[in-house]
């Protein structure tokens, strides 16, 4: 029997509502989309004619038994429900949800990170979930390191951290410059360092098309870029997030930002580079 569908909280629904669409304010001909409209559409991951598709629950009753199922190159196919779990992605695997975010939960139930990617390549793809409910020291959420993976489409929201830590939406360490953080609703997660986002460690990652919202932290509510990284922020909407700078290039890192609206947030908009 498939897995009933769930209804967005009025609070999310009022959100897409409230943002969608966004006309940007950096760059006039470009229009932003916000990330629930690209989770929700038709969704396109890596070909292989050997690959299978190993459907949850329908042959796997929780996501990580369908990963721990797969071989490179599957796909994993996750229908509609709440899935209460802290799951481990594997390389050159396609994970995605049949009916989109709204409609899909992982939910961490505050055991961790509620997705980790640790040392993976390959083409590896996550796209179409809602993650909350995480609580870890590194990436509430999403924690990724020394990984290239492409974490598109999702909702990234109600994540928290641990003690003395980074990103309590999204973390990633290490990764080369084809780890890819595109087009999600990452809002409202509360933090130490990096309440939406931390790139930290020599990291390389990309922060393109994301909606960062109404997150809060100690330092840096929005984006920080920490400790010898050196990324590229492009055409995301960083807005609202409070108790740190909306973005923060830190501790001798670099960050190449480019046609972003970054607005109202508290203290400031931008802080670095320090």
């Amino acid at each position: 029997m498939p897995a009933p569908r769930l209804r967005p909280s009025s609070r999310l629904r009022s959100l897409i509502l409230e943002l969608l669409p966004v006309d940007s304010r950096a760059c006039q001909n470009h229009s932003y989309v916000l990330a629930v409209a690209l989770a929700c559409s038709a969704l396109h991951g890596p070909d292989s004619a050997d690959a299978a598709v190993l459907r949850v629950p329908e042959d796997y009753p929780s996501i990580q038994d369908g990963i721990d199922a797969s071989r490179v190159g599957d796909e994993i196919l996750v229908g509609p429900g709440v899935y209460l779990e802290n799951v481990e992605m594997a390389s050159g695997r396609w994970l995605h949800s049949s009916m989109g975010p709204l409609q899909t939960i992982i939910d961490g139930r505050a055991m961790g990170s509620v997705i980790s990617c640790v040392n993976l390549g390959g083409t590896t793809i996550i796209e179409g979930f809602t993650l909350r409910n995480g609580r870890a020291e590194l990436g509430g959420g999403l924690h990724v390191f020394g990984s290239s993976i492409e974490f598109r489409g999702n909702i990234v929201t109600a994540n928290t951290n641990t003690g003395v830590a980074y990103g309590a939406g999204v973390y990633t360490q290490e990764c080369p410059a084809t780890n890819l953080i595109e087009g999600n609703l990452i809002f409202e997660n509360n933090g130490n360092i990096g309440g939406g986002v931390c790139c930290n460690g020599d990291d390389r990652s990309r922060i393109v098309g994301n909606t960062i919202w109404g997150n809060t932290a100690n330092y840096a509510s929005g984006i920080i870029s920490y400790n010898y990284s050196d990324i590229l922020v492009e055409r995301n909407i960083i807005a609202n997030n409070d108790g740190g700078t909306g973005m923060w290039t830190h501790s001798n890192s670099n960050t190449t930002i480019l046609c972003n609206d970054i607005w109202a947030n508290t203290p400031e908009n931008y802080h670095g580079p320090d």
